[in-house]
């Protein structure tokens, strides 16, 4: 495994993060829990220190699911991320989604994280999505996250799906030592965030970092999804005139994968974490053996040539 370091945070975090967006029941369907268990103990095992989580994960029931497996061996070996401020309720019988990270509100959602996890402290405590319900002001929200490290139930904060301007905003107030944007190869749009929080010492852990599995290069055909199935829902490249053009990216990135002997999601997340001004790649896996392939991406990188050659196709194709 391979680390950077988290300048503002001032530690090292494994270029893997373990990502658990996929144990939500309401996503993804139930996870057998036993494989999960062995799955995640074998990406600690390798040298993964860092797991991704958040409250609107099956609405607490992955943090919960958490508590079960980080026994004190193993949670002594990792960071943990979780995230507050977004959350669902059914209201006269219609969903409704949330999101408020007033002030009492994201004290009240730290508590009720920290019961669920099961310990005194989350290592990094994310925003999950901006505020756009309450009014609240990013000043209310540092405050809170800032009495929170205070009390010694956070240690270090940042924020989910953020802009350089809310960054900005947010260093009035505090210290802000992480951001977690969407990024991948076909998915670029904050390039230009990362590179900046990048000079302010802020660490970028990526999510959606293989775009909803596409770049694992399992699925070649538009799979017959319902149009409820979350991939359908989140990503855009199940379907045209993307699915297509990221299938003929997936040639190439099949031709350097086999050139060493690896798979394509190595091509995929190498691609992002050699970039200086990206800490960590979030990718989820549901068994053992993807685990260990995933980790297995960090055993080499690609050449300065390779980075080249898949940067000009991605612009030739207009992804």
């Amino acid at each position: 495994m391979r680390y950077k370091e988290a300048k503002n945070a001032g530690i090292q975090i494994s270029e893997l993060t373990a990502g658990t967006w996929g144990y939500d029941p309401e996503w993804w369907g139930e996870a057998d829990r036993k494989v999960i268990r062995e799955t995640l103990y074998t990406a600690i095992d390798r040298g993964v220190n860092l797991i991704d989580t958040a409250a609107r994960y099956g609405d607490g029931k992955v943090e919960k699911f958490l508590s079960t497996i980080l026994t004190p061996e193993y949670r002594e070996k990792v960071y943990i991320c979780s995230k507050f401020g977004t959350y669902a309720e059914t209201e006269n019988g219609v969903f409704k989604l949330h999101r408020n990270s007033s002030y009492d509100r994201v004290l009240w959602e730290c508590s009720q994280s920290l019961a669920r996890l099961k310990t005194d402290c989350i290592d990094i405590y994310f925003q999950h999505w901006p505020d756009t319900e309450t009014g609240t002001t990013i000043e209310e929200t540092v405050s809170a996250l800032n009495e929170l490290v205070k009390q010694g139930k956070i240690r270090w904060y940042g924020f989910s799906n953020t802009s350089i301007e809310a960054v900005k905003e947010a260093q009035k107030y505090g210290t802000v030592s992480f951001i977690q944007p969407q990024y991948s190869l076909v998915r670029r749009e904050a390039d230009e965030l990362m590179r900046f929080c990048h000079k302010q010492g802020i660490a970028s852990i990526t999510y959606g970092s293989l775009s909803g599995g596409i770049l694992t290069g399992a699925f070649r055909t538009i799979p017959d999804w319902p149009e409820t199935d979350a991939r359908y829902r989140f990503y855009d490249v199940y379907k045209e005139p993307r699915f297509s053009k990221i299938m003929e990216l997936m040639k190439l990135i099949d031709r350097i994968a086999a050139d060493h002997g690896a798979a394509p999601s190595h091509v995929a997340l190498n691609w992002i974490t050699q970039k200086d001004y990206v800490a960590s790649a979030i990718s989820g896996f549901r068994r053992p053996e993807r685990a260990v392939e995933n980790c297995a991406a960090y055993d080499w990188e690609l050449s300065d040539s390779e980075i080249a050659e898949l940067d000009a196709e991605v612009l030739r194709l207009g992804l």
